[in-house]
Parts: structure tokens; C-alpha cells; sequence
């Protein structure tokens, strides 16, 4: 048997029905729908037409207990929600899920929709505007700290300093002497304040000193008195011995005249004094556009050294063995000097002279002796020499001491009655090998040698009854360049030829 129930909408049912093959229907304005059931469903009226109701029909044979009626609770029913309610049995629309993203409101990518904070925030830290005034480049996010750029002079010393400007311009103007013949002339005024001042130029020189003193010379100094102000037109020195009244006067130095620029002097080589005496010397300066020249410094004295010591009793001693050589002997006099230097000629010929000096700078004091290996045998010579007191100034010397005149022992016949002929040596100069050729028209025992420039034999070659031609290649590659001598003993005499290696 078929019964029903009329079920209002609005309200929950929770129906009991007995027995596994029940049918339920519901029927809504005429329309049946069949639901299929077990044996406990829930009937929510708001899920159906708000002005219909429902019918439930079952069998008669089978009771449908109704076992509760409950009350609607609502909620999140969604499990994977954030905020689901498990105590809830009416969705009511209020379920939340999470949202990634920055939840810091102070952030500069802040996510209103985010739930979650994911870690990305980015927070201000300094000016983002490229044409701010403190923009930074390395700056991730603006902060609002960015100041315009504002023009102007931020030179607090400048005339017209801005201190609202954070921006330098180039506009600065500064106040100050602008005139250059003042005395405190501002290089960097633009405008004139009116604070130039001015003096005479009448400073008396500085730094008067002497140096390099000889028995006649000396070198005068003194400091450079230029200024931007006054410049120097011309100096003047003045000396006397010490103890005499008299003073004499010389130019130390003028310039142009058109003070274009100021005169740089600042020594003066002073000359024709006396040995051994005492001098005071004074300066002054003629500054350009004065009516008259600065005051006298005060007195430096300078006293002239001794004169060199002359040597005397020049003395030339030869030798027949060795007729390239000759030894120099003297004697020093009133006291040390520096050292010698002789110069010797072949006394013969008409002036200009051409001198040989022998020894470099010369013989140091106390040597009084020096042997010289480069004379031709048989050739008549002359010698003076004279003492030097100082190895920078060659102008603090002695005397020449008087020629002394002499003749190299030896002789050459090369012609009338020769005892060799046909003399040849090629090539000279050379670098490296010389051929001697020659002929002994005689039997004869005859020397050969070679000399260095001091007398030294590096070749000896004896020659016994020795007549008709002689050729001999001289190798001197593995010596040092200069003059070389090649001697050839005859009996009757030495023949001497310079060999030049280059």
C-alpha cells in the first residue's frame, strides 16, 4: 500500500525508513521524483522551490520512521579549505584558500589579495628617479627620499652662495684684489672688493754667499727677488779688499730694460782678484719702475785661496834600448797642488802647434815622475808641463814651466847608405792584421818587435845574417785599440813605424 507525507519547504527532515526496497518520491507541483535511498536521508527545503513543498510516498507494507528533525548550521563544509567547519551542515559561502605573495603593507610589491606571505618583499631603500639629486643607481625600491635638483653656487666662501642649492652651477663669484700690480692680488676675484694694497719695491737682496774660490776667481750668488709685484730690472756688486776704503762696482746681471719680465740672475762669476787676500763684497737690486736701487746687503767677506804651487827643474831622460821612451822628472816647490799635466811637440814647424798632453788628467800629487812610449827614435822634441790645484776648475793652475827641448836616441836610413829598403806596412791603420814587408840589402842580424803604447814587447823575432826580402802577418785581434810601435834592429840603428789599430 501507498502512503505519503506532506513535507514543507523551510526545514530539515531526517527520515527513518524501514525496510531495503522502500521507494521515495518527490513530488513538486505534480512532478514526481524518484530518489533512490538506503535508509536515512535529509530533505533541506531550500534547495527547492520556495513556494512548493514536497510529497514523500513509500510503501505502506514498510514505516517510515522519522527519527530527527535538526536546525541548519552554517559554515565552510569544504575540507580543503582554509576554513572549513566540520561542525557545519549548510555551505554558506565563506570558504578561503591560500593566496602566495607579500603580505607587508610597507613593501613595494605588496599583494593586497595574498594570505600568505611567500618571502618576496621588497623594501624601500633609497631614490629610484634617475633625475633626482640623490638618485641611487643601486637602489631595488624608492623610498621617497628623492630631493630635486636644485642649480646654483654652493661655494659657502663664494660672493654669491646659495644654501638652498645642491647643485654647483659654475656661477660662483668670488670677491678680492683683482688688480696684479697690488701686493695681495686675488687670482680667483672676479670682483673687486676694494682691499688692494700696495708697497714699494725696495727689498734688499738675500742669500748672498760665494763658492768655487780660486787664488784669482770666485762664483758670487744670491736669491732669486723677483715677485709678482716687483720685478728685477738690473744687480750691482761691489767689493774692496778688507781694510781699504776704496770700493769697485760691476754689473751682476741687467735685463731688457722693458720689464717684461723680471731678470733671473742669481750668480755672477767674479774674476781678476789677488791670491790669498781678503774681500768684502756687497749687493743691491734695481727693481723695474723705482726712481732708485734697493740699499747695499750687508759685507760677505771672501778670501782668495794660495796660488797654485809651480814645478820646476823639468827634467827628460832617454833610453837606447828603448828609443820610443822618454822619462819626465820635476819637483814640486812651495806646497801640494792637485796634479801635473804635461804637453809635449816636435820641435820643429811653424804655429798653430799641435801638442800631445800625456797622462789624462796627469800625474797626482806627490808623483813627480812619468815615462811616455810613443816617440819616434832619432826626432828632437820639446816638453812643458805646469801643477793644477783643483780637479773641477781648470783655471786654478800654475805656471808653464820653460820648454825643455831633447832628441830621441836611434836612427832611420832608409836611403844613401840603407841597411833595409823597401820599408811597407798595410794596411795601417788596421783592425786586426798588419803585413810588414822589407828589404835587407846587407847580412845582417836584425830585431823585430812589437810595442804597446807603454813599452810592453808582444813580439820579438830575431833574425841572424839575415839578407834578401822579409814579409810576417802581425795579428793583433785579440788586443786592445790604439797606437802600437814596430821596431826592426839593424846594424847600424832602429827603425821605428807607429801602427794604429782601430
Amino acid at each position: 500500500m501507498i502512503s505519503n507525507k506532506k513535507i514543507f519547504l523551510g526545514s530539515n527532515y531526517q527520515l527513518g525508513i524501514a525496510g531495503t526496497n522502500s521507494e521515495l518520491y518527490r513530488n513538486n507541483g505534480g512532478v514526481s521524483y524518484p530518489y533512490d535511498i538506503g535508509s536515512v536521508i535529509n530533505i533541506t527545503g531550500s534547495s527547492a522551490n520556495t513556494d512548493g513543498y514536497y510529497y514523500f510516498y513509500y510503501d505502506i507494507e514498510v514505516e517510515a520512521v522519522c527519527t530527527g528533525i535538526t536546525s541548519a548550521v552554517y559554515g565552510c563544509t569544504d575540507p580543503a579549505a582554509n576554513n572549513y567547519d566540520a561542525s557545519a551542515n549548510t555551505d554558506d559561502g565563506t570558504c578561503t584558500y591560500d593566496v602566495l605573495g607579500c603580505t607587508d603593507i610597507t613593501a613595494c610589491n605588496y599583494d593586497a589579495s595574498a594570505n600568505v606571505n611567500d618571502g618576496s618583499c621588497i623594501l624601500p631603500d633609497g631614490c629610484t628617479d634617475a633625475n633626482a639629486f640623490n638618485y641611487d643607481a643601486s637602489a631595488a625600491c624608492d623610498d621617497g627620499s628623492c630631493v630635486s635638483i636644485l642649480l646654483g653656487c654652493t661655494d659657502p666662501a663664494a660672493f654669491n652662495y646659495n644654501s638652498a642649492a645642491n647643485t654647483d652651477d659654475g656661477s660662483c663669484v668670488y670677491t678680492g684684489c683683482t688688480d696684479l700690480a697690488a701686493d695681495n692680488y686675488d687670482a680667483n676675484a672676479t670682483i673687486d672688493d676694494g682691499s688692494c694694497t700696495y708697497s714699494t719695491c725696495d727689498a734688499v737682496p738675500t742669500g748672498l754667499n760665494a763658492w768655487d774660490i780660486t787664488d784669482t776667481k770666485f762664483r758670487l750668488g744670491w736669491d732669486n727677488m723677483n715677485t709678482a709685484n716687483c720685478m728685477v730690472l738690473n744687480y750691482n756688486v761691489r767689493f774692496r779688499v778688507t781694510g781699504t776704503t776704496t770700493w769697485t762696482t760691476r754689473s751682476a746681471g741687467a735685463g731688457n730694460g722693458l720689464c717684461n719680465f723680471g731678470l733671473n740672475n742669481v750668480e755672477k762669476l767674479m774674476i781678476n782678484f789677488l791670491p790669498s787676500t781678503t774681500y768684502d763684497v756687497r749687493l743691491r737690486v734695481q727693481y723695474c719702475g723705482m726712481p732708485s736701487p734697493s740699499a747695499w746687503t750687508s759685507t760677505l767677506n771672501v778670501t782668495t785661496a794660495d796660488g797654485c804651487p809651480d814645478i820646476t827643474n823639468m827634467q827628460v831622460q832617454t833610453f837606447n834600448g828603448q828609443q820610443n821612451k822618454a822619462k819626465f822628472t820635476w819637483e814640486e816647490t812651495t806646497g801640494p797642488y792637485a796634479f801635473v799635466r804635461l804637453w809635449t811637440r816636435v820641435n820643429a814647424g811653424t804655429a798653430p802647434y799641435t801638442w800631445t798632453l800625456h797622462g789624462g788628467f796627469g800625474v797626482d800629487y806627490p808623483g813627480l815622475l812619468l815615462n811616455v812610449f810613443s816617440f819616434t827614435p832619432g826626432e828632437t822634441y820639446r816638453v812643458q808641463a805646469k801643477s793644477y790645484c783643483s780637479y773641477t776648475i781648470t783655471s786654478f793652475n800654475g805656471n808653464l814651466t820653460p820648454p825643455v827641448i831633447w832628441t830621441q836616441p836611434g836612427s832611420v836610413r832608409l836611403e844613401g847608405e840603407t841597411t833595409i829598403a823597401n820599408l811597407d806596412i798595410y794596411p795601417n791603420p788596421s783592425r786586426d792584421i798588419f803585413n810588414v814587408r822589407f828589404t835587407s840589402e846587407t847580412i845582417q842580424d836584425l830585431k823585430v818587435r812589437i810595442l804597446n803604447a807603454i813599452g810592453e814587447e808582444l813580439i820579438n823575432e830575431e833574425l841572424q845574417q839575415f839578407i834578401g826580402e822579409y814579409t810576417k802577418q802581425i795579428d793583433l785581434t785579440n788586443n786592445a785599440k790604439g797606437v802600437y810601435f814596430l821596431e826592426i834592429e839593424t846594424d847600424n840603428g832602429v827603425v821605428n813605424k807607429k801602427l794604429r789599430l782601430q
